[in-house]
C-alpha cells in the first residue's frame, strides 16, 4: 500500500509575543519520491510596530537571502517594496494619504545602483482642496517613451439632475484602455 502524498507532512508555524508568525515549517513530499519528505522554511521579521519587514520563502531561507523586504511610512502604508521576483517598486502619498506616484519594475544591479530601463512611473491627479479630493486620472510612463492617461474619471455634479437620478457625486464615466464604463442612474439597491 502506498503512502498518500500528504501523510506525515504537518505545518508548524511559530509566533512572537505579538502573536506574529516568524517562523513557519511546512514539510512537503513529492510524488517521485514518495517516502523522502522535505522541510521548507518560511522566515518572517517585523518592524517595532508589527509591519512585515523581511521575508524568505523556501527557495531563499537556506541561503539565507530574504525575497522580499519592505519599508513603510508613518501611518503604515508601504513606501518601498523589495521583491526577488517583481523587483523593486516605490509609492508615494500626499497628506490625504492617497497614492500620487509610483514607480514599479526597478531593479537593483549587482554594483547596488537601480536600472530604471524597464520602470514604469504611475502619477495619479486628484481634484483640488476646495472639492471632495476625488480620483481625476491615472497617467503612466513607460521608461523612454511619452506620459500616457490611461484612466480617466468623470463625477457627477450635485444639481437636479442628478439628484433625480441618486447621481449626485458619483462616477458617472470611467474610462480606461478597455473601454467606458457609463452610470446613468443609480437605484436605492445600488446601481440600475
Amino acid at each position: 500500500m502506498s503512502t498518500p502524498d500528504y501523510s506525515k507532512t504537518p505545518t508548524i508555524a511559530v509566533y512572537d509575543n505579538r502573536h506574529l508568525a516568524v517562523r513557519t515549517l511546512e514539510w512537503c513530499r513529492h510524488p517521485d519520491t514518495p517516502q523522502t519528505t522535505e522541510i521548507r522554511p518560511t522566515r518572517c521579521q517585523y518592524d517595532a510596530r508589527g509591519f512585515l519587514s523581511h521575508s524568505a520563502d523556501p527557495r531563499l531561507a537556506a541561503t539565507g537571502l530574504n525575497n522580499f523586504a519592505c519599508d513603510y511610512d508613518l501611518g503604515g502604508k508601504a513606501l518601498r517594496t523589495c521583491s526577488a521576483d517583481a523587483g523593486t517598486s516605490l509609492m508615494l502619498s500626499d497628506a490625504a494619504g492617497r497614492a500620487v506616484l509610483g514607480m514599479s519594475g526597478l531593479v537593483e544591479t549587482a554594483s547596488g545602483s537601480m536600472d530604471m530601463s524597464r520602470a514604469v512611473t504611475t502619477r495619479r491627479q486628484y481634484e483640488g482642496s476646495s472639492l471632495p479630493g476625488r480620483l481625476l486620472s491615472i497617467a503612466e510612463q513607460v521608461s523612454g517613451r511619452p506620459e500616457r492617461v490611461t484612466e480617466r474619471l468623470l463625477w457627477s455634479e450635485s444639481g437636479a439632475e442628478a439628484g433625480a437620478n441618486n447621481l449626485a457625486g458619483a462616477c458617472i464615466r470611467h474610462y480606461d484602455p478597455s473601454g467606458c464604463v457609463e452610470t446613468g442612474s443609480i437605484a436605492l439597491s445600488g446601481l440600475a
